[in-house]
């Protein structure tokens, strides 16, 4: 039986079993694509927020200036006392494709400063002494 001579079926009849089979098979088949797709979506946008690539070449910049820069091409916002910048000196760095966490890392490399990445938020905060530059794991959510 074809769909269009069900679709017109009276009232109280049943669909044939074949009918019935197929329009199973065939929703399910379409259930399990959309599930695939949506899953390689959401996981396609996670790698995209993890892996954040930055290209920047300054030279003799102030650091506040530099953190303007990384933060228009990674969405990430920075956090500190501006004092802090004010004492730090000029940095001249060229970045090309580097992630968030090494460009942050290079552009503090002879600071007196250390950073701690917190959800979106790169926390910049004077480094205690007699401790390496790097600053800990930080967890991203």
């Amino acid at each position: 039986m074809k769909l269009a001579a069900f679709l017109k079926m009276k009232p109280g009849k049943t669909m044939p079993r074949a009918l019935r089979s197929f329009l199973h098979t065939k929703i399910f088949l379409v259930m399990k694509l959309t599930a695939f797709l949506l899953l390689v979506t959401f996981l396609q946008v996670s790698a995209k927020g993890y892996s954040q690539r930055i290209n920047l070449a300054v030279k003799n910049a102030p650091l506040e200036k530099v953190f303007k820069e990384i933060e228009k091409q990674s969405g990430y916002s920075f956090w500190y006392k501006n004092e802090l910048l004010q004492k730090a000196g000029k940095i001249t760095v060229d970045l090309r494709n580097v992630s968030l966490d090494e460009a942050v890392k290079l552009c503090l490399e002879n600071q007196d400063l250390t950073y701690a990445i917190v959800d979106h938020v790169i926390v910049i905060k004077l480094r205690d002494d007699g401790k390496e530059a790097t600053p800990p794991p930080t967890k991203q959510v």
